[in-house]
């Protein structure tokens, strides 16, 4: 297993050796916990008989092969910062597995800094609204002056300010707990599995090429979440029913495409 850094020019790469591994086998729950770090071993049963049924899951110990000191961290002015690092998993010489974010470096502090977000609602759609809302508002004088709210916006905008946090040492993590999608499935239509709304938050965390046309670099800290009822939803609602948090007249979300 290697350990590489998220962003370009950001760290040092480094190799993690892999050791004690055990079988999670035991569905029933502890009655308590010794170390909060027993709780890794909790797996949703969700996961075990829907998601990923027919997988065998393992819990293997991870641990740097050399010292990581001052150099691996990303720098801000010459100070150190905290730094996000994939980790890419290797048969041999070929890669079989890459989990991004999944590693972080940051300055030894005893105090940690973060902030609470909920209810980002991201959806391929919202973008792709966008594109078009200006044309029907022009028709629609019940929406005279008013701005179509892309919630993709808003996260990018959040991005961005947290970059600049952590770039100043005032930010180490963000909590996200809810609705982080709005929907799962673009359409009602049978999809690649990849081909949902997951895969859109996704690239605007990571910064895919699209994304950074945008002007979005990435979120440089980790984000840890919890899912929602919107999260488990497979299908959208119609915009007219919810026009308003859109910012828009219910005419104008009429017009919009459903899907």
């Amino acid at each position: 297993m290697k350990a590489r850094p998220s962003y370009v020019d950001e760290g040092r790469p480094f190799e993690l050796g892999l050791s004690e591994p055990e079988v999670l086998e035991d569905d029933r729950l502890p009655t308590k916990f010794h170390a909060m770090t027993e709780t890794r071993k909790l797996i949703s049963t969700a996961l075990r008989t829907r998601v990923l049924r027919g997988y065998t899951f393992w819990c293997v110990r991870a641990l740097p092969r050399e010292q990581i000191g001052d150099g691996y961290p990303r720098k801000v002015s010459g100070e150190p910062r905290g730094t996000l690092y994939d980790l890419v998993l290797y048969r041999q010489e070929t890669r079989v597995a890459q989990v991004h974010h999944a590693l972080f470096l940051r300055p030894c502090n005893p105090e940690v800094r973060f902030v609470h977000l909920t209810d980002l609602h991201i959806a391929s759609r919202n973008d792709l609204w966008d594109t078009e809302i200006q044309a029907i508002i022009d028709d629609d004088p019940a929406s005279e002056g008013k701005g179509f709210v892309n919630f993709n916006e808003h996260l990018r905008q959040f991005i961005r300010w947290a970059n600049k946090a952590a770039d100043a040492g005032e930010l180490d993590f963000v909590w996200d707990l809810g609705d982080l999608v709005d929907f799962v499935h673009l359409g009602l239509v049978a999809r690649e599995p990849r081909d949902n709304n997951w895969s859109t938050l996704i690239d605007m965390l990571i910064s895919c090429p699209h994304e950074r046309e945008r002007g979005n670099r990435g979120l440089r800290v980790p984000l840890f979440t919890a899912p929602g009822n919107h999260d488990w939803r497979t299908y959208p609602y119609p915009p007219d029913l919810t026009a308003d948090i859109f910012g828009i007249s219910k005419a104008s979300a009429n017009e919009l495409d459903y899907l």
